[in-house]
């Protein structure tokens, strides 16, 4: 279906258009603003296979409940869930049949601790927490910034890390279990991921406390808090 937005502004070009009288710099600078209007602020709805794969995950979690520290699921449910979704696994190094797999595995071993989810009161806490489909990583304000510095080495030599070359003595604070767990996993590291999560934490890490970091699994999704927002 056409947006009627944009039917609206193609038709007031067309009359502006119209208009003989007006000088050739007037008629250049009109055609200008028709342009804009028709491609500049037209924005895209597009829903990509990553928001459908996270989407997917939050469903997941929404059918959950926790108890004693593990989370108390229907695996039926969970199976159907995947299998109805409209997610493109091949897209992300997965069959539906091998996700299934691996969420119930790692719904089922994940130990949540309470004392860890529990926000506000954190500041300078370098410590791991994980959820069955992300690893929480809580750094101080010094760890942090090695952990930036070793994001920005990775972004620049990513081919020495992606083949191990000094990867032993990287990323030795909270955020490198949960760095290297999704590298393992394959879920779309490379040298613009590092570069992108050096930068967030950079722009998080302006305060006394340090940072928090959520990163997904499965794919290249995450998200920073400072520890003091968090």
């Amino acid at each position: 279906m056409i947006d009627p937005v944009f039917i609206n502004r193609f038709l007031y070009c067309l009359i502006l258009k119209k208009e003989d009288k007006m000088n050739t710099i007037k008629k250049t600078i009109i055609l200008l603003l028709c342009f804009i209007l028709l491609t500049g602020f037209m924005t895209s709805n597009e829903v990509t296979n990553e928001d459908l794969f996270i989407e997917l995950q939050n469903n997941i979690t929404e059918r959950m409940t926790v108890r004693d520290g593990k989370y108390i699921y229907d695996e039926e449910v969970i199976s159907s869930l995947i299998n109805l979704s409209d997610v493109k696994f091949e897209n992300i190094n997965f069959t539906k049949e091998d996700f299934i797999e691996i969420a119930i595995k790692n719904i089922q071993e994940t130990d949540l601790t309470e004392d860890y989810l529990t926000r506000g009161i954190y500041c300078n806490s370098n410590f791991n927490t994980v959820g069955w489909n992300y690893t929480r990583a809580f750094a101080s304000k010094s760890v942090t910034e090695g952990d930036i510095a070793d994001l920005t080495y990775a972004a620049n030599n990513w081919g020495l890390v992606a083949a191990g070359a000094g990867s032993a003595t990287m990323f030795t604070g909270p955020l490198g279990a949960a760095f290297f767990a999704g590298f393992a996993l394959g879920a779309g590291w490379n040298s613009w991921y590092a570069s992108t999560l050096a930068n967030s934490l950079t722009v998080k890490n302006n305060g006394r406390c340090g940072t928090v970091t959520d990163i997904n699994k499965y794919t290249t999704v995450f998200t920073v808090w400072s520890q003091e927002e968090f």
